[in-house]
């Protein structure tokens, strides 16, 4: 229940309400809502680990519940109001359906699949680099206030990236920025493979710009090109897959360092899959910006 209705399912009806409410504007609200996921990724943990030492881990559940119950009480009154978003062409007709594809007619789209394997790789490469960091930092020789350290980071270039790339969004649109939006995190992989210290800190700082721009695009993407009629439907496939991904790194890295195949080669051939999904989605983002968000018949 806390993975379905708490990391997953917060962020989708997030993003979701955030793609059908704003049009001209769309980039810059997620990146301001993204906000809030930074902060929290950033402060929660340090707040959580030091409340428990302090009145013990049953007093961190029960402030964790009373604050997300509140939050859900502010949030439902605040949704009261329903809100129209205005095309940039002009105002919108409220009595009109917004375009969209629906959740059938997605996955048939030959468009789709490269888009959601490039989309893919933050959530596996991210989970799977963090998780085994203790691994890293003991076969190089380091202590583990390296990899430590880079997290601060990698918290700040994701924040201005986010933000960044609201603004960008609205200007060039999504599509522009999904064919390089992986490649920082791709030349942090090769980077990773340097066995200095510093090569944390470009890894961590390379993957918070990734993870910036990631985070705007998440929540752009999908209402620019599918539409908005069904786009909780859409975004539910997308994030099935992400949660995935995210759980299978983790897992398949270690199984690969039981097989005796380290950290190097595996930071080689994710940086590989950085930048063959990138070369992948330049045809693909052509195509789409011919067509445009067009409902298919």
């Amino acid at each position: 229940m806390l993975r379905l209705f708490g990391q997953g399912m917060m962020t989708h009806a997030a993003f979701t309400v955030l793609g059908r409410w704003f049009t001209r504007r769309r980039g810059r609200a997620v990146s301001l809502a993204a906000l809030g996921l930074d902060t929290g990724e950033a402060a929660l943990p340090a707040l959580a680990v030091a409340l428990s030492g302090a009145a013990g881990w049953q007093a961190v559940w029960w402030a964790a519940g009373t604050l997300v119950t509140a939050g859900g009480v502010v949030v439902a009154a605040l949704f009261r109001t329903e809100r129209t978003p205005h095309p940039a062409g002009g105002s919108a007709d409220p009595e009109a359906p917004a375009a969209g594809w629906t959740r059938a007619q997605v996955p048939r789209d030959r468009c789709f699949h490269p888009l959601l394997l490039a989309t893919a790789a933050p959530a596996l490469i991210g989970n799977t680099v963090l998780f085994h960091q203790a691994h890293l930092a003991e076969t190089r020789g380091w202590s583990l206030g390296v990899p430590a350290s880079a997290f601060p980071l990698c918290a700040v270039l994701t924040v201005l990236c986010s933000m960044a790339s609201g603004f960008l969004l609205d200007r060039v649109t999504g599509l522009v920025l999904l064919p390089v939006f992986l490649l920082p995190l791709g030349g942090g992989l090769l980077l990773g493979t340097v066995t200095a210290p510093w090569s944390a800190f470009a890894l961590m700082a390379l993957y918070g710009v990734t993870n910036g721009l990631f985070l705007t695009l998440f929540g752009a993407v999908r209402p620019e090109v599918y539409g908005t009629r069904h786009l909780g439907a859409v975004r539910s496939v997308v994030v099935a897959v992400l949660v995935f991904a995210s759980a299978l790194g983790p897992g398949a890295g270690g199984l690969l360092l039981d097989a005796g195949v380290g950290r190097p080669v595996q930071f080689v051939v994710l940086g590989g899959y950085c930048l063959a999904a990138s070369a992948l989605v330049i045809p693909v983002t052509r195509r789409l910006r011919a067509r445009g968000a067009a409902v298919p018949r």
